[in-house]
């Protein structure tokens, strides 16, 4: 017999999981796919695929467009998500990421900074997700964020892009992995 079941991870508040499971008499128990597994009494987390886990990520936001600096609306909203990312995200909130833990050994990220590259044009029509990596390069070219290094790998760049800017492949947001140069 398979039956749903709701619980919640964590001891509440904002770093809590809601989480979906099943209950399963073939499975001997209660279980949540990909979140954690419960067989025979015993608890498995999530299996590394043995990919490359940032351990101490760097973030930097990077705004992409002049009108981030010229327009005050978007300057409040700038200065709205540095703050919701630096002050509550890796600050107030940063106990959030101690359920990273089933990984390896991963801290809470750290800042890096927020800038606004405003000298690479933006695409008139939306931009395609490959686009992004380009341009993430460029402002390590430029010198607008730093560059990745063997001491210094482990920088995470989030690429902010005006409001009614989009990617064009239809997603509301994406991620990528590139190698630099």
């Amino acid at each position: 017999m398979n039956q749903r079941v709701f619980g919640t991870y964590g001891s509440g508040g904002p770093d809590a999981l809601t989480l979906e499971g099943y209950y399963s008499d073939s499975d001997g128990g209660c279980s949540v796919p990909t979140v954690l597994q419960k067989t025979g009494g015993s608890t498995t987390l999530i299996a590394d695929g043995g990919g490359a886990i940032l351990q101490n990520a760097i973030i930097w936001l990077i705004y992409w467009g002049a009108t981030w600096k010229s327009d005050s609306s978007l300057a409040g909203l700038k200065t709205m998500i540095d703050h919701n990312v630096h002050d509550l995200l890796l600050g107030m909130y940063s106990v959030y990421f101690s359920k990273l833990s089933q990984y390896s050994s991963i801290n809470p990220p750290t800042w890096g900074g927020s800038v606004v590259e405003d000298t690479i044009a933006l695409p008139s029509n939306g931009m395609a997700f490959n686009s992004i990596g380009t341009f993430v390069k460029q402002c390590i070219s430029n010198g607008t964020v730093p560059k990745p290094d063997v001491n210094n790998w482990q920088i995470f760049y989030c690429v902010i892009l005006k409001p009614g800017r989009y990617e064009t492949s239809g997603g509301a947001a994406a991620h990528i992995s590139f190698t630099y140069p």
